[in-house]
This record gives structure tokens, C-alpha cells and sequence, in this order.
């Protein structure tokens, strides 16, 4: 079973799927059922160790709509883009992308733009947005800084 690579890539597809899902029938195929919320959740730290995975942003930004600091230690996976609906943004105040090195900077600053609305931020309450190790966005840098402003902590 080791040597089955499909069943290996899956393997964290799945487990975020049983935990943030609640199947309605046992036998229910994957991305159905409806999301379990964790309303009492205010810190999120999503790392993946296998690389290259399907993260399925939205169901799990949508299972913690209190969310305030969150952290995705992601390798080799797609960043969050514009199609991923996350209303909790104007809780967020701490952000973190580690090892992030998939993320394209374009795709995760459209992600933040264009959630703000009638010139407010989105993220108006972001007092931290840390980036560690997230190569794909090093050349967007300035952006970042210019989006961010003293929030952003740089630590590629």
C-alpha cells in the first residue's frame, strides 16, 4: 500500500474532508454533504507535510466563521484565489504563509483585493500578515508591502 501513490496523495484530501464535512448518508461522495462549523474556533494553523494537495479553502474558511489569526504552511499547493469565498475577513487580525511555495503573488493579491469593497480593506483589522518562505511571491514583494503596508512581516 505504500507504493500506491494515489491512495497516499489523497490521504490529506480526505481527512480535511471528514473533519470539516457532515455527510448527510454514509456512503456520500467527497466535496458533498454539508460544512461543519466550529464556531468557537478563532486560531487556524492548516500545514500539510504531503506535498502538492488539494486544499478545499472554502468549505474549510466557511467551517470557521470566527477565525482571527490564521496560519497556512502549505508546500507545493494552489494559494487560495478569487473563486474562494472566506467572509470571516474582517476578523482576521494575524495572517501567516509559510513554505507557501506554489502561492503566484498575483493570485494571492487578487484574493485580497477584491474582497475590499468602496475603498475599505477587507482586511481593514489585519495587524499582522507574516510570509515565510513563500518563493512564488518573492517578485511581488512591493505589492505586498504597498497592500499591507507596517502589517506585512517579510521573511522570504
Amino acid at each position: 500500500m505504500d507504493g500506491d501513490f494515489r491512495l497516499k496523495h489523497d490521504m490529506p484530501m480526505k481527512w480535511l474532508e471528514a473533519i470539516f464535512t457532515r455527510r448527510r448518508r454514509p456512503n456520500e461522495m467527497i466535496g458533498g454533504g454539508e460544512t461543519r462549523t466550529f464556531p468557537n474556533v478563532v486560531k487556524l494553523h492548516l500545514e500539510l507535510t504531503e506535498e502538492g494537495q488539494y486544499i478545499p479553502y472554502e468549505k474549510v474558511f466557511k467551517a470557521v466563521p470566527q477565525v482571527r489569526d490564521l496560519t497556512l504552511e502549505l508546500p507545493n499547493c494552489d494559494a487560495p484565489s478569487t473563486h474562494h469565498e472566506l467572509d470571516t475577513g474582517e476578523r482576521l487580525t494575524d495572517v501567516r504563509f509559510a513554505n507557501c511555495n506554489s502561492f503566484s503573488g498575483e493570485e494571492v493579491l487578487d484574493f485580497f483585493k477584491t474582497r475590499s469593497k468602496d475603498e475599505e480593506p477587507w482586511f481593514e483589522n489585519l495587524q499582522r500578515f507574516e510570509i515565510e518562505n513563500c518563493e512564488g511571491l518573492r517578485d511581488s514583494k512591493n505589492e505586498f508591502e504597498n497592500l499591507f503596508g507596517d502589517a506585512l512581516v517579510w521573511k522570504a
